[in-house]
């Protein structure tokens, strides 16, 4: 949510909607102007859906309208995790192979993380935030609630240096068949380390 004063905002979504789109109608405006204390938003997603003509007449009817300024390419891109290792780096381009060269020089470790710390993921995003100069990614509020109450959907990974100390991480929200890529930050040593 981007305050422009305190009756109207922004509000913006990198990717959904997710589920089932009845649910996008004024209940939805109605929540989201609840939530942000705002009388007038300008409410605005990326949808990663695939294009569907029911989908787009459900949102037009709900009052939702294709902006007239895109932010994005709108391209997605799909990878087949069925290939092995070698077909899956020989389609990497020559900077990620040479990334993931060095990351192995560095002896990090990828793990799953089952029962994720929100201060850990925190500690991240904010070493990031710092190095790259970026505002607030996440608040540990917000992960925390994603821990909560959504942590079935997550799947998590680490990643951590020689000495066991997390340096990155990355993490997708699954919905049925669909997966978004929702969490990911790196420290400024684990930029040094790819």
């Amino acid at each position: 949510v981007h305050r422009h004063s305190h009756f109207v905002g922004l509000v913006w979504s990198e990717g959904g909607p997710v589920g089932d789109l009845s649910v996008c109608d004024d209940r939805l405006q109605s929540a989201i102007a609840r939530t942000t204390g705002l009388k007038r938003n300008y409410c605005r997603f990326r949808c990663d859906r695939e294009r569907d003509v029911e989908d787009a007449l459900s949102l037009t009817m709900q009052g939702w309208r294709m902006p007239w300024a895109p932010l994005t390419t709108s391209y997605t891109m799909t990878l087949d995790l069925n290939s092995d290792d070698a077909q899956l780096l020989a389609g990497c381009g020559p900077d990620w192979r040479r990334n993931l060269r060095r990351s192995e020089k560095h002896k990090l470790s990828i793990r799953h993380w089952a029962n994720p710390n929100p201060d850990e993921i925190l500690s991240v995003y904010l070493s990031m935030q710092g190095h790259k100069g970026l505002q607030e990614q996440h608040s540990r509020s917000e992960i925390e609630q994603l821990l909560r109450n959504i942590k079935e959907q997550l799947i998590l990974y680490r990643c951590d240096d020689e000495h066991g100390q997390l340096v990155s991480l990355g993490g997708v929200l699954v919905g049925g068949d669909r997966a978004n890529f929702w969490l990911a930050a790196t420290t400024e040593r684990g930029r040094k380390l790819s």
